[in-house]
């Protein structure tokens, strides 16, 4: 009896170690093959003939270098040049609310219940300071370097977020 049950806590000891052994290599990381050939190539350097049994077995790859590319300068094409020379008949200035939209967002629906109280405690800008800031008037011939200079000087201003030009 007492046989027995050595039996099984050698039986259990040994598979517990069986698993543990195994269960190491599963979950370790792959190591990199090239580590396994640098090790390789460092032992048989050391000895004459051993660097000779590499250079007859292995080949060192030769280092390869990529062409470096310049990268592809785009032009930036100022979208409103197709737009040149027509005439501004009214100015139309959208003010969303600052937290929860962009321009590009379609939908007007605020979600977020923190976002709608931010935007009911904060106070909205006035139409007349964009107004002061636009480099072009009512009735002005369309200038493509003064609507893109506008949009940028409104994007630089601390307190708008976004800012687009929009051409009907």
């Amino acid at each position: 009896m007492n046989l027995c049950k050595s039996l099984k806590k050698l039986r259990t000891v040994t598979l517990f170690l069986f698993c543990l052994f195994f269960m190491n290599n599963i979950f370790s990381q792959k190591k990199d093959s090239a580590d396994i050939y640098k090790k390789i190539r460092d032992a048989a350097y050391k000895r004459t003939f051993t660097t000779w049994m590499y250079r007859a077995v292995f080949i060192d790859p030769a280092p390869i270098e990529y062409p470096v590319e310049p990268a592809v300068k785009q032009k930036n094409v100022n979208p409103y040049l197709k737009h040149k020379d027509r005439i501004i008949r009214n100015i139309n200035i959208t003010v969303y609310n600052p937290f929860g939209h962009k321009v590009q967002d379609t939908v007007l629906r605020i979600d977020n219940f923190l976002e709608n109280i931010a935007n009911h405690v904060h106070i909205n800008t006035r139409h007349w300071i964009i107004v002061n800031r636009l480099l072009f008037k009512n009735n002005d011939t369309l200038n493509p370097l003064a609507l893109s200079e506008t949009e940028r000087l409104l994007r630089q201003a601390e307190f708008i977020n976004d800012a687009r030009i929009y051409i009907p």
